[in-house]
């Protein structure tokens, strides 16, 4: 098919596939007969040609370079939600994407089902906002105004946490409560689970009695219907402090996303006689559902991303997530004139128990040794399997001293612990291990850990199981 000639059937398509080369494959999809595809290089001979009114573009990146025709393609498709897609993996077309403000950049081949739930995800948006508006003008201008700005903060570009807190900010602003509450339902504990509120208290593990969540929410979730209470007069105690909050009145909405995963929304104490007005509801109605639509997208992202950035085996971070986070670290380390260490660990003699007891006991080895690690790092430090049987260790805000300790207890630990191999073995091993530090020994990541590598060298050429530390000079030096 010559996808080049706009035929009358395409004005009723309302996904378009641009295109540098040759078409990208999509796999099977209920949404075939909605696909139009068009090759990038004719846009702008195309300009002046009536395209249909697409509600979702793909737009071909080949390398960072090859953002051409954007300002074209946003002048024919003016309303639709533009996503960037490439066929081989690279961050530095990504971030080229973000700063472009793509909704998205994706990699092709792009599976059916996928395309299906982008499009049931960011296609229906504006449809069901449009269909739900029913105030005066000037509120709809209103809610309209907070919609866009909630679809900005639902973007897939930060963690998923600094969504949750901005989605729940801007709710409790717009709705002006004390407190606003977002929980997910948990069909394996099958309770409410709290993923956002504005008041730390209201945490899950904050509660004494659990009566406001397990019983009084609870119940609102399962009837599954809006409800308010303006005259509520509860107190909730808490654990922490042993603290009491007095709730007055209450909007609660329960929600079901598109995969079926629920929860409820919740807006406690509005500041005024006529709590809750037409205009709340409809708000909270209306700006409940791009986080009702997105909110699977956005753990899926996670899920997604979090395997790019994690070894398979020991579920340690990798060398990609290295690079990174030890760049950004090093930033603030100077900013903030903070020093920062890295410990680069080798296991002495590895090599003998893949020998002697085969690959499998000695990947079940890798992970034992990567869960020790765990066991005695910060939540700010992160732990990188680099290659093999080498981990990298970087330690924010850590002194050289600081990163000694740490390295001897690591050596002894290691050194005393007995390996199972993922059965019932009784393996002995140690660890060389090499330290250097920025600004003392580099302000460079390369150099760094190029410095603490030949560190550890020197500690396995000194007899192994030691520890050295980086010399700006000679590269080492004994502990």
């Amino acid at each position: 098919m010559n996808n080049e000639v706009i035929k009358p059937e395409y004005y009723k398509k309302s996904i378009c596939v641009l295109y540098e080369d040759k078409e990208p494959f999509i796999g099977d999809t209920t949404l075939r007969e909605n696909l139009f595809f068009f090759s990038i290089k004719n846009i702008k001979e195309a300009l002046l040609k009536q395209f249909p009114e697409c509600k979702i573009i793909f737009y071909p990146i080949s390398n960072p370079d090859s953002f051409q025709f954007v300002k074209e393609v946003q002048t024919i498709f003016p309303r639709a939600e533009i996503f960037s897609y490439s066929i081989n993996p690279d961050e530095r077309v990504e971030k080229v994407s973000k700063d472009f403000g793509f909704r998205l950049h994706l990699y092709f081949p792009l599976s059916g089902s996928l395309l299906e739930y982008i499009y049931d995800t960011y296609g229906t948006i504006i449809e069901g906002l449009e269909k739900k508006l029913s105030l005066n003008p000037m509120e709809n201008e209103k809610i309209y105004s907070f919609y866009k700005k909630i679809i900005e903060i639902l973007n897939l570009d930060e963690n998923i946490e600094e969504i949750f807190k901005k989605y729940g900010d801007l709710l409790r602003n717009i709705l002006n409560v004390d407190v606003f509450l977002v929980y997910v339902f948990s069909p394996e504990k099958q309770q409410l689970h709290n993923i956002y509120a504005s008041l730390d208290d209201f945490k899950n593990e904050d509660f004494v009695n659990f009566e406001f969540q397990e019983v009084i929410l609870n119940d609102i979730f399962q009837k599954g219907e809006l409800f308010i209470k303006k005259d509520f007069d509860y107190k909730v105690d808490f654990l922490k402090d042993k603290s009491s909050y007095q709730i007055k009145n209450i909007i609660a909405l329960p929600f079901k996303s598109i995969s079926h995963t629920s929860g409820l929304l919740v807006g406690l104490n509005k500041d005024k006689k006529n709590a809750f007005t037409p205009f709340d509801i409809q708000a909270l109605r209306i700006l409940g559902n791009p986080f009702f639509l997105i909110y699977d997208t956005l753990l899926y992202y996670e899920r997604a991303k979090k395997l790019t950035i994690t070894d398979d085996l020991t579920s340690l971070y990798n060398f990609r997530y290295l690079r990174e986070f030890l760049g950004f670290e090093i930033s603030r380390s100077l900013r903030y004139n903070n020093p920062l260490s890295v410990l680069f660990i080798d296991i002495d003699n590895f090599k003998s128990v893949n020998d002697t007891r085969g690959h499998l006991v000695g990947s079940a080895v890798l992970v034992e040794i990567g869960e020790i690690f765990k066991s005695m790092v910060r939540d700010k430090d992160a732990i990188v399997r680099y290659g093999g049987d080498e981990f990298v260790i970087i330690l924010p805000e850590t002194s050289i001293e600081g990163a000694s300790v740490l390295a001897k207890r690591i050596k002894d630990k290691v050194e005393n612990y007995v390996f199972k191999g993922g059965d019932d073995y009784s393996i002995k091993l140690t660890v060389s291990i090499g330290i250097a530090t920025c600004p003392k020994h580099s302000s460079r990541a390369e150099d760094l850990i190029k410095m603490a590598d030949t560190a550890m060298y020197e500690a396995k050429f000194d007899g192994k199981n030691k520890i050295k530390i980086a010399n700006k000079h000679n590269l080492f030096h004994q502990e």
